[in-house]
């Protein structure tokens, strides 16, 4: 399947826990499947080859899969990701966040910063 090539990059104020269960539910809603989500901490992962003991591809094409340190494995990332940094900031958190372009359209209501 081709993707696009146009990416998407936005950053959104988190000042409080409304604010960030609003990113929650737009990122939820923008999902084109009704997803299991599963959760990976790749912390511990000594190389990007433990990605397929532990299931990875497997999750991926059941539904959508949450990634801690994903830098710790970047080949194993379909290219469709969305990659979310929570970061701080004078006013609380910020959400920083890049992916396909179809994203603009699901994140437009949030506020942005």
């Amino acid at each position: 399947m081709a993707q696009s090539s146009e990416t998407f990059r936005g950053e959104f104020p988190l000042p409080d826990l409304d604010a960030t269960a609003a990113l929650g539910r737009a990122i939820a809603g923008g999902l084109r499947t009704v997803p299991p989500v599963a959760h990976y901490d790749l912390y511990r992962l000594k190389s990007a080859r433990e990605m397929e003991e532990l299931g990875f591809e497997d999750a991926l094409d059941r539904g959508a899969v949450l990634v801690e340190w994903p830098e710790r494995a970047p080949e194993a990332l379909p290219p469709e990701a969305l990659h979310v940094r929570l970061g701080m900031r004078e006013a609380g958190r910020l959400a920083r966040i890049t992916g396909p372009g179809r994203w603009a359209h699901d994140l437009r209501s949030l506020p942005h910063g």
